[in-house]
């Protein structure tokens, strides 16, 4: 009777170790799997968004001193998303101007608000991008911080030790137990039972830098909204 009360308390014991363990195993795979959703989301949905400002502001610019004076008035990197065959395509120039909506009573006028307009939205999706990556830069310390509270808090070879250790009769149910039984090599069994950290996200996207606000530059882009337009020859047919 005394030996079937020890048992009872020893799967006890190791099911509740197992349970504690496994959940939070699984807890934080499921936010390893959420955040890496998040970031493919992030890189391939807002980043693209940017994509397609830039080319409709190179198209429209299309010379390289306008471009570069773009650049320069921006500060934006000047080898970002810049490619000198999507100026002269008619494929792409057809496709990033697909459903834009121009403003004006002139052609003159349209352009020139094209041009901004195509400007605020890049503003609004460089600051959309950014506070996602801010966001999701956070997301990933946390859950990297949850693991170290973790194993700050719990041993995983003080867990398997004493797993051993207790009485090995039957015990349904305690996936740890189960899984420790008849193992060659226990050690290597802990170091795959471990919790890894996600890796890194950074590189996953593009190091875009703030730029500045239409009202802060208006004045200057009207500018080269007039210089492009005066030396066009492949304006879109919506201008």
């Amino acid at each position: 009777m005394t030996t079937d009360i020890g048992k009872i308390l020893a799967y006890e014991v190791k099911k509740e170790i197992a349970d504690r363990y496994f959940g939070f195993r699984k807890f934080i795979e499921q936010d390893k799997e959420n955040l890496e959703t998040q970031v493919k989301l992030t890189a391939l949905t807002i980043e693209q968004k940017i994509c397609n400002d830039l080319v409709r502001i190179y198209i429209m610019l299309q010379d390289e001193d306008l471009i570069r004076n773009f650049f320069e008035l921006t500060g934006l990197n000047e080898e970002i998303y810049y490619d000198s065959y999507a100026i002269q395509s008619p494929t792409i120039r057809k496709r990033v101007f697909t459903e834009v909506k121009t403003t004006g009573l002139t052609r003159s006028g349209r352009f020139k608000n094209l041009l901004l307009n195509c400007y605020d939205n890049l503003v609004r999706h460089v600051d959309e991008y950014r506070e996602s990556i801010a966001s999701l830069l956070v997301e990933h310390e946390t859950i990297v911080e949850a693991i170290n509270l973790f194993y700050r808090k719990t041993d995983i070879t003080q867990i398997m030790g004493f797993l051993r250790s207790l009485d090995a009769g039957y015990n349904p149910g305690s996936g740890l137990q189960n899984a420790t039984t008849g193992l060659v090599d226990p050690g290597h069994f802990e170091e795959k039972m471990k919790v890894r950290p996600p890796g890194p996200i950074e590189h996953n996207f593009s190091n875009i830098q703030p730029i500045p606000a239409l009202s802060l530059i208006k004045k200057e882009l009207k500018k080269l909204a007039e210089q492009a337009y005066k030396r066009s020859t492949l304006l879109p047919n919506e201008y």
